[in-house]
């Protein structure tokens, strides 16, 4: 009786070491020396996106291979058929949830698909067909086999450094919350010339292969106006264009907003306001318009008599 509660417990045991993973967990499994499946289980109502990423370096080079257009989709995977052959490849998860949380997986490397699992493939899924167990384990045995051997030597038509070396660089715009591309560094390079060229934007580096577009934000600069401005003995000068053929209406306010007075009716093309008018020293703001419609909006200075 002991052994056969025993056996069990293996057995649920060993089922459920190959259950579904939910994320952040998930499955990577060898189906073919060409084809690995990543696959996982979505606990997260609010999942905005969803990537599958692979790199040849267990911790850095990741780069999205796969997004799927439903990442709301409680179960969901993917099958990569383009690994580099004879590499130790690695794959991780990177997901966003409502609100703008976004998460990275550990990486793992793929394992041989257990007999007994169910192989889940992009929203869909089946078995593996056959009658056999024992049948079965020689065929994932001998699909898997190879990709456990030491790398081999790759023809020589094939450039090793594009497959295993391939250096890879993330642009964020103003924060990590906002990618920008995944980018090879050839293409970095390129970018970030055209980027000091033909633009005024910087570029910082935040971690290891990563960088922040910071978009230039020119300083104002105040230019006096040729209508309403200060002389040298302090007056403040309005001078409108057309008079006769136009009415005009000019607002004086302080810098907070605060008005302080109004020409509802400018009598003159030409005035001298005396800075008496006006509360203190220092900018004021105004608005001039010409018929009613918004003719001009700037500011003045006054300076202090001491």
């Amino acid at each position: 009786m002991n052994k056969i509660i025993a056996a069990f417990f293996l057995i649920f045991i060993s089922l459920q070491s190959y259950s579904q993973d939910t994320l952040p967990n998930f499955n990577v499994f060898i189906l073919s020396p060409e084809n690995i499946q990543i696959s996982w289980k979505n606990p997260f109502e609010g999942c905005n996106q969803i990537a599958v990423q692979r790199s040849y370096d267990s911790t850095r080079f990741f780069k999205t291979i796969f997004s799927p257009q439903s990442p709301e989709l409680p179960q969901n995977g993917f099958v990569d058929n383009t690994p580099a052959p004879g590499m130790k490849v690695y794959y991780r998860l990177f997901y966003v949830l409502s609100g703008g949380s976004y998460f990275f997986t550990k990486s793992k490397q793929p394992r041989p698909a257990p007999a007994n699992s169910v192989i889940y493939k992009q929203q869909d899924h089946y078995k593996p067909n056959s009658n056999s167990k024992n049948v079965l384990n020689k065929e994932w045995n001998a699909e898997t086999e190879s990709l456990f051997k030491a790398p081999q030597l790759l023809p020589d038509d094939i450039e090793t450094e594009d497959l295993v070396y391939v250096h890879w660089v993330t642009i964020y715009k103003r924060s990590k919350d906002s990618l920008i591309k995944t980018m090879d560094i050839d293409f970095y390079k390129k970018y970030k010339d055209s980027i000091r060229t033909s633009t005024k934007d910087t570029l910082f580096n935040i971690g290891i292969d990563e960088y922040i577009i910071k978009p230039f934000v020119p300083k104002p600069v105040w230019k006096a106006s040729a209508y309403l401005f200060t002389n040298t003995d302090g007056y403040t000068i309005l001078k409108v264009p057309e008079f006769g053929k136009h009415q005009y209406k000019v607002i004086f306010k302080e810098e907070n907003g605060t008005d302080i007075f109004t020409l509802r009716k400018v009598q003159d093309s030409y005035l001298m306001i005396d800075k008496s008018n006006f509360p203190h020293a220092g900018w004021f703001f105004y608005e001039m318009y010409q018929d009613d419609i918004l003719f001009e909006k700037n500011k003045f200075f006054i300076e202090s008599d001491f």
